[in-house]
């Protein structure tokens, strides 16, 4: 999908945009997302092994990386931001009871084999 430029005129293209820098191979690729031209880094993945630190530090600036294998998008590294709320962490619990009351709830796994038959036939080895 995608927007356009102002009513009335094609949005621009990637060589509008860039001029004289449009004619340079560079490692930018130039990705529409929701009509809006957006420009993001591309890596390749033994550059991003080799430089793992300095690509992480350019993500860490608000900057979003495509990872290529052999020119083919594999990956898209973005900037964390705020995960607060995002990760819901707790400690582990001691509590027993409540280990037991979740696992009686859970229903019991139909399973094609018999785990006392495998147990038994492995001691016998």
């Amino acid at each position: 999908g995608g927007g356009g430029g102002p009513i009335g005129r094609p949005a621009p293209s990637s060589r509008e945009l860039l001029g004289p820098v449009y004619a340079k191979q560079t490692a930018l690729a130039f990705m529409t997302s929701i009509g809006y031209h957006m420009v993001m880094k591309r890596v390749g993945i033994a550059d991003l092994k080799a430089h793992l630190s300095g690509h992480l530090r350019t993500v860490k600036k608000g900057e979003t990386l495509v990872v290529v294998d052999r020119g083919t998008p594999v990956a898209r590294l973005v900037p964390a931001g705020d995960l607060r709320g995002a990760v819901v962490t707790r400690p582990p619990t001691r509590d027993l009871a409540s280990v037991r009351r979740v696992l009686k709830g859970l229903p019991p796994l139909a399973l094609p084999v018999d785990s006392l038959a495998i147990l038994l036939e492995d001691r016998k080895r």
